[in-house]
């Protein structure tokens, strides 16, 4: 018995270090021209330029969890995804979870006005 509460108190704590320590791991950022993936939010790992990004939609849970549907750059298990499709590529759906994916949302929607 002893061995079930050790096995649901080890789950519960990597559940929680997933959903609140990834997110200093892996960061993303945006400029003017692109979106960046971040390690530790100093070392960039994949750039994607605004003319690359064919859309950029809200997903849900089971997007995220299909096998081989996108490439899964999430920094949390919990959480609003974004899912970038890109307009060419080997992998050309990215799912992400920024913090203020609105923000995300409206850059997107913005650039292509122009």
């Amino acid at each position: 018995m002893d061995i079930v509460i050790y096995l649901a108190v080890g789950i519960a704590v990597y559940g929680l270090a997933l959903q609140f320590g990834m997110r200093y791991v892996l960061q993303y950022t945006l400029s003017s021209d692109s979106v960046s993936f971040l390690l530790f939010g100093r070392v960039p790992i994949y750039q994607i330029a605004l003319d690359d990004i064919e859309d950029l939609t809200v997903c849900d849970a089971t997007e995220a969890y299909t096998p081989f549907a996108a490439f899964n750059a999430r920094n949390r298990i919990w959480g609003n995804l974004l899912m970038l499709t890109k307009k060419d590529g080997l992998v050309r759906n990215i799912i992400f979870s920024p913090n203020e994916p609105d923000r995300y949302l409206d850059w997107f929607e913005r650039s292509l006005k122009y």
